[in-house]
């Protein structure tokens, strides 16, 4: 897992997530993607164009970033409880949100320091 990879816990109404950082201390920063309308705050949008697991508008809420375990990640998917995209987030888009994460004024140092 890396930058970019794009997973999405199985089952019903579960929003497609993306790993933004590298490992640091054996755990990575993550963010979800959610419908834009229930996010208009977010700094940064996609669209279903921009990665196959989008399927409308979406927003990335960033009050919702997360820290979670590298060593959680294989267990996950190999037992079905996630399913991981072949297909990378774009580049271009990923920069914009690690960027928008940065500048927010918002955004605590914790999280920061695992773009940095």
């Amino acid at each position: 897992m890396k930058p970019g990879t794009v997973y999405q816990v199985t089952g019903k109404n579960n929003h497609p997530r993306i790993i933004l950082s590298n490992p640091l201390d054996g755990r990575f920063l993550t963010c979800n993607l959610t419908d834009a309308k229930k996010c208009r705050d977010s700094p940064c949008f996609c669209n279903p164009s921009d990665h196959a697991y989008i399927t409308k508008e979406s927003g990335i809420p960033l009050r919702y970033l997360t820290i979670l375990p590298c060593a959680a990640f294989k267990p996950a998917k190999e037992s079905g409880q996630i399913r991981v995209s072949e297909i990378p987030f774009p580049e271009s888009k990923l920069k914009m949100i690690c960027d928008a994460i940065l500048a927010s004024i918002a955004i605590s140092e914790f999280y920061k320091k695992y773009l940095r």
